[in-house]
This record gives C-alpha cells, structure tokens and sequence, in this order.
C-alpha cells in the first residue's frame, strides 16, 4: 500500500469515528431524554384520498388541518457544538487538512459538514436509518474530498402528464430520469401559523387545484448544481416534444452538490405555474417510444 493510500486509509478512519462519535451523543441524548425541539404550530393541506383514472390522471380529496411542526434548527445547533468540543472533531478537521490542504476545505465547510451528520442522525427513526444516512453522507464526503464527480438529484413535481403504475425510466447519457405517480406524500402542503395569518387559507400552498400528476427523479454526475438544472428544464421540454402537452411543473427540489454545501435540499419554483388544456398520458404502449425518443 502507497503513501497516500495509507494517508486517505488512515483519514478515512477519523471520518468514520467522527460519524460514531456522532450516532453516539444523539442516542446519549435520546436516552436522557434532552432532545427537546421547539415545535411551531402549523397548517397543513394533505391528501385524504388519492386515486387515478384509467388514464393515469390523479384525483385527490383534501383535508385541512391544524398541528405542530419540529424546528430542529436550535436543537442541531446546540448537538454540533457538543460534537466540536470533541477530541475526534479536532483529529478530522486536522486530517482532512493533511489530506486537502486548509485551501481547499475551510473549517466553516467541515462545520457544514459536521452539522449534515448531526441533522441526519437527529431526524433518524430507527438506529438503523440512523447509521446508514449518516454513512452515507460520509461517503458523499470522502468522494468530495477525493474530488470523484458527486451524482447528484431532483425531485420535480410535474403537471400535465400521467404515467403508468409502474413508471417509467430513462437514461441519457450521465442523466437518468424515473417518471412515477405521487403519492399523498408528495400532495402534503404546509405553512406555519404565523405566516397564514398575512394570508387568505385558500392560498395556503398555493392552488389546490395544481397539484402534480406525475414525479420526476433525475440523477446526474456532475460537479456543476447549473447542469442539473439544466436538467430538469430539458426533461420537461422533451417531454412536450414527444407529444402535445401542457407539461409544466410546480417545483423541484434538488439535493446538495456535497455533504458539506448545505444542512439540506433547495426547492425552486417555476414562477407561474400554466395549466393547459392539453393532458400527456404516457400509457404502457407508449413506454418503448417515449425512451427510444
């Protein structure tokens, strides 16, 4: 084994006992109960029933409702800065600027970092969910600091086309694309209390009468966030090529470019949103044709 591969093989031993020490002070917490996020009441707008016709075309019954929301920002804040006071902490920050240079990763980035794996571990239901998005984010780190191209992902919720029950995928190329049908999930709209108060119920989430019909998932390798979103707009216009359709979408929410770029997702918003007469159902028939086009 080289020089360097017992560098990255030794700094790739901090990081993971970074990532215990992490799992470890949650579930320490967890047991003497001290993980007490503050909650916001809300309001919610959420699928109660959720069928399709035998086109594909989605119809929901909505039901509003009032409840509490968990802000886990203080609570992240305050677990991060018990992780940095660790001895572990200051052994990966000092490694991985062996490895990088104090150039090319600042402390703030592994701050960044730090705080992903505390959110992650914070929001895990189980302490298996726990370990494994926590590892993973680890391992989207380690491709960073070796500077492998990162895969990144959106998740675009379309209107104006339907598609099978068992959707359908694509590949381009460094694109993939699966096309699947939402879920009551993926209609859940949400506002705080506050924020409802400066505004009409109606307009909670915007119109409910524009909901997607169809979720689009795009994985691309990429260093560049611009490609992806390049991406997206290039899907939905082949999607209005391949046949005529009013194919727009309500937003999308893209994932960071690494595990050290952002404590979660950005959603992005279309502007006006246009629904047209036109409908595109993609029926099972036409599977084959639409990923030869």
């Amino acid at each position: 084994m080289s020089g360097t591969q017992v560098q990255w093989h030794h700094g790739t031993g901090i990081l993971h006992d970074l990532s215990n020490a992490i799992i470890a002070i949650v579930e320490q917490l967890q047991a003497q109960s001290k993980l007490k996020p503050q909650v916001e009441r809300i309001f919610v707008c959420e699928a109660r029933q959720l069928t399709y016709n035998p086109a594909g075309i989605p119809k929901a019954e909505f039901q509003f409702r009032r409840t509490g929301r968990r802000n886990w920002g203080s609570l992240i804040h305050g677990v991060t800065q018990l992780v940095e006071s660790t001895e572990v902490y200051t052994q990966a920050v000092d490694v991985c600027r062996e490895l990088c240079g104090e150039h090319t990763l600042s402390e703030n980035a592994f701050q960044q970092y730090v705080a992903t794996l505390v959110s992650k571990a914070l929001r895990a239901r189980t302490p298996h969910t726990r370990k494994s998005s926590v590892i993973q984010a680890q391992s989207v780190f380690i491709d960073t600091l070796k500077r492998r191209t990162p895969i990144l992902r959106a998740s675009v919720k379309l209107l104006g086309i339907s598609v099978p029950k068992t959707g359908v995928s694509m590949k381009s190329g460094r694109l993939a694309v699966r096309l699947r049908r939402p879920t009551a999930r993926d209609l859940r709209r949400e506002v705080s209390e506050i924020d409802a108060a400066g505004q009409a119920m109606m307009n909670l989430g915007g119109s409910y009468s524009t909901y997607p019909s169809t979720v689009a998932t795009l994985s691309l390798r990429s260093r560049l966030l611009g490609e992806l979103q390049t991406a997206v707009d290039e899907t939905i216009r082949t999607l209005r090529l391949f046949g005529t359709g009013s194919v727009g979408h309500i937003s999308y929410t893209m994932s960071p470019i690494n595990a050290s770029s952002s404590l979660g997702t950005a959603t992005l918003f279309p502007g006006v949103v246009f629904k047209g007469p036109e409908h595109l159902a993609i029926t099972p028939l036409l599977v084959k044709t639409l990923k030869q086009f």
